[in-house]
């Protein structure tokens, strides 16, 4: 029987210390890494299900949780795959799921996770990306942009790019996808974007001054200005 999934994504206490002082002021899951936060990966990895985040009780007025009788409880630092969201929603009742001796996930009720008291323990094979000390969202966030980049604009038509502007390399990858993205509203306009290295994300109302100098792997959100 199907059930619509509450996701708690978890702090695990010491990679939260590691990650001070950048997490005095938010959960570890809203670290951005890539193009959007590793919260925002589970968001749009598991579109129909409710999530919320699990954090240090005075940050919790801002970032509550919502907690049901059956719900799935996800480490806050590790990069969601494919992968790995198939096998978290997976996961049966009092099941966890862990790699290298740490719990990524668990099925349950909260008073069980906090006891750690789980019926039945399965190890992910998978690839595992993480955050466990500050330079390693530095280390990651070239590949996990890569990753971010074909998901957001998988099956998606950019918006052009004016004449004004400087390509240096090849503007696609092998397979033929563009590796410059430009979302509605940005402006681009006498820049030079340098995709020798990776892909360029432009997002939505961002705006690049001209004689900017962009060199890949790189990401404008939301109403940036560069």
């Amino acid at each position: 029987m199907s059930f619509m999934k509450n996701i708690v994504v978890f702090d695990a206490p010491d990679v939260r210390d590691n990650l001070l002082p950048i997490t005095y002021t938010r959960p570890v899951s809203h670290i951005r890494i890539g193009i959007d936060t590793i919260f925002e990966k589970w968001q749009a990895l598991l579109p129909d299900a409710a999530l919320s985040p699990l954090t240090v009780p005075y940050l919790r007025d801002k970032f509550p949780t919502t907690f049901t009788d059956d719900n799935i409880f996800v480490a806050g630092h590790v990069i969601p795959t494919k992968e790995l969201a198939v096998a978290v929603e997976s996961l049966n009742p009092g099941e966890a799921l862990v790699a290298d001796d740490s719990l990524l996930a668990f099925r349950g009720s909260k008073e069980c996770f906090d006891k750690h008291a789980f019926d039945l323990t399965t190890t992910f094979h998978g690839k595992i990306k993480k955050i466990f000390w500050l330079y390693d969202i530095f280390l990651l966030n070239g590949e996990v942009m890569l990753d971010d980049f074909r998901r957001i604009t998988a099956n998606r038509t950019s918006q052009p790019l004016s004449d004004s502007n400087l390509v240096i390399g090849c503007p696609t990858f092998d397979d033929g996808t563009p590796k410059i993205f430009v979302e509605e509203g940005a402006t681009v306009e006498g820049v030079t974007l340098n995709v020798t290295a990776g892909p360029i994300y432009i997002g939505r109302d961002a705006t690049i001054m001209e004689g900017s100098c962009i060199r890949a792997p790189f990401a404008a959100c939301v109403h940036s200005p560069a």
